[in-house]
């Protein structure tokens, strides 16, 4: 596999994952709106948050 081949394969894969991302955090608002008095939901997307900007840091601000 070429060294474009493996960049274009990583890039997909990442975009695959942040589609799952996308359905498992809907998934885990319809679970917070089942039980809206429990704070372990806003803890969960806190660390979500806290990786997100991580990996943008990571990558630069532009």
């Amino acid at each position: 596999m070429t060294l474009k081949e493996t960049y274009q394969k990583r890039e997909e894969s990442i975009k695959e994952a942040l589609n799952l991302l996308e359905t498992k955090i809907k998934r885990h608002r319809d679970d917070f709106n089942k039980n809206p008095n429990n704070w372990c939901y806003v803890g969960d997307l806190s660390f979500i948050e806290k990786n997100i900007r991580e990996i943008n840091q990571f990558l630069g601000t532009n």
